[in-house]
């Protein structure tokens, strides 16, 4: 038993990945009380040989939420894939999501860097000191300007 992972990002898909349910357990972790921890194992599977449905409903479930990087879990069901929970940070781990598909990082990376360019920020000022005898002002980064668009 497995759940389905889709990474999105920029409202297209990044990677599928089957997370392994832990044996004899309900989730790909299972922590004992000592401490240890065992792992389902995962599979990793490029997208464009994962099932469809499976990818179209992450993508369409990632993209009510916006253009950035999600993962969204998915449980196959009688009637078709479920999602599960939409995931805002997911992992994104070496030797995992990216075994079927290495050019994930390259993609994550170039849309870190047009997010970035896009996004002109001033260098933040501080606020002037305002007369010594002025009581409970904290000097600090005006956030006006540090906002982008």
């Amino acid at each position: 038993e497995f759940d389905w992972r889709v990474g999105v990002l920029d409202k297209r898909p990044l990677f599928v990945c089957q997370y392994k349910m832990a044996r004899g357990h309900w989730q790909i972790m299972n922590h004992k009380p000592d401490g240890r921890s065992i792992e389902g194992g995962h599979e990793t599977i490029a997208v464009a040989e994962a099932p469809q449905d499976v990818v179209d409903i992450g993508v369409r479930a990632a993209n009510l939420i916006g253009d950035g990087f999600y993962g969204v879990d998915i449980k196959s069901g009688p009637d078709g894939p479920i999602v599960i929970e939409i995931n805002d940070n997911p992992n994104l781990e070496h030797g995992v999501e990216d075994t079927a598909d290495k050019a994930v990082w390259h993609r994550l990376t170039e849309w870190f860097v047009k997010r970035l360019n896009a996004c002109s920020l001033p260098t933040p000022r501080l606020r002037p000191k305002p007369p010594s005898t002025s009581r409970g002002f904290r000097p600090g980064i005006n956030p006006a300007l540090t906002t982008c668009g």
